[in-house]
């Protein structure tokens, strides 16, 4: 399963979960350690007034904070978004651009994670 192979992405990112180093990156899709640790603790609690009132950056863009599930959270830049899921060991961040349909790559990176989570990870 390939989050980008898939046409419902066009950019993305895995990290570890636990010590937040990146595992694999699209080219040029340049998360900070510093909005990383921010998606981290967002996945980790029920307090979303930091998303809410300054929204999710990633790669350097500001993205508005849309949603938030289990295990994910959505976020939004006019018609292009992200996903964010996380599994045990992981935190993958999924880019869709103005172009594809946001319902199509939450379900690929919904996919992915459950994939990933029946192999212990």
């Amino acid at each position: 399963m390939s989050m980008i192979g898939s046409g419902h992405a066009d950019k993305g990112a895995i990290f570890g979960f636990d010590d937040l180093g990146m595992w694999a990156s699209s080219t040029g899709f340049n998360i900070t350690p510093e909005e990383i640790k921010v998606i981290h603790d967002a996945l980790n609690s029920a307090n979303l007034e930091k998303l809410q009132s300054e929204g999710i950056f990633i790669a350097g863009v500001k993205y508005v904070f849309s949603n938030k599930g289990v295990r994910s959270l959505y976020a939004r830049k006019g018609t292009e978004g992200v996903v964010i899921v996380n599994t045990a060991k992981t935190i993958l961040i999924a880019h869709h651009n103005d172009t594809m349909i946001a319902g199509n790559c939450s379900t690929v990176i919904e996919g992915l994670a459950d994939y990933l989570g029946s192999s212990g990870y």
